[in-house]
């Protein structure tokens, strides 16, 4: 697996052990999404099967519009202080963890295609302002442009990208 971080996300890594990161990490309900994996649709779409099943949503211009819409989802936060000091790593070890388990769960389909997991950490627009995070995925479509650039990754933004290899 590719993996790929801008520098305001690497400060976060920096902190937080990523090889030490398990499915313990996992925020509440994660498991369930990672134990349902992955479908192919007839329209070549590869789809987390949890979050197709519970997506609500239509009118996509492609397929890496409609699989970055179906699979991406905050990272739930609901049982964490909204001012704890260690937040933004308890949120980068909760998507880190999602996004590698559901990525290694790809091999199991049939003719395995690249799927990248895209994660963010970044401040609420809350006032006050708190961390949260956002994981979504995206197979590679041939004539269609990625979902994120993930070759110029900007650096103020707290971003980190994870590629299978297809």
């Amino acid at each position: 697996m590719r993996v790929q971080m801008s520098d305001a996300m690497r400060r976060f890594a920096d902190v937080v052990d990523l090889q030490s990161v398990t499915p313990a990490d996992f925020a509440p309900g994660a498991d369930d999404v990672v134990a349902a994996g992955w479908v192919r649709e007839p329209d070549g779409s590869v789809l987390a099967r949890a979050l197709r099943d519970s997506y609500a949503g239509s009118g996509f211009v492609d397929l890496t519009s409609r699989e970055a819409a179906v699979n991406g989802r905050g990272v739930r936060d609901d049982d964490l202080p909204l001012d704890a000091p260690d937040r933004p790593q308890v949120l980068l070890r909760r998507a880190y963890s999602y996004a590698t388990a559901l990525l290694t769960r790809v091999a199991e389909l049939p003719s395995p295609p690249e799927v990248t997991a895209f994660a963010t950490l970044s401040l609420s627009a809350t006032e006050p302002p708190y961390w949260e995070s956002h994981v979504t995925f995206w197979s590679a479509h041939e004539g269609e442009a990625p979902y994120y650039d993930v070759d110029s990754l900007p650096g103020d933004d707290a971003v980190l990208v994870l590629t299978t290899k297809g």
